[in-house]
């Protein structure tokens, strides 16, 4: 069953200083932007293939990624894809288990 709840994301310009300001609202379907965060990950995934090997004795232990989201829902490293305007940023840190 889809989900029907929506998350706020305030755009605009980086030089408006009104931050929740009404006019900036946009609501996005939590379904839109979950399916477009799994989509990042998975890419993410797939860009760091060799995580799991040491190199010279040393191994990664967590990894912390600063993720824009915009007004239209997408996800991504800002500049590849992600408008810049009126974006927020998510910071993802992900460790070994």
């Amino acid at each position: 069953m889809p989900d029907s709840r929506k998350v706020l994301v305030f755009a605009g310009s980086s030089g408006d200083f009104d931050l929740l300001d009404e006019k900036r609202k946009v609501a996005l379907p939590v379904d839109e932007l979950r399916q477009n965060l799994e989509d990042f990950m998975a890419s993410l995934q797939d860009i760091l293939p060799g995580a799991d090997k040491p190199a010279g004795g040393m191994g990664l232990k967590s990894m912390s990624v600063a993720v824009g989201i915009n007004g239209k829902g997408q996800v991504g490293f800002l500049g590849t894809g992600v408008e810049v305007g009126g974006s927020a940023t998510l910071t993802l840190t992900f460790e070994r288990a």
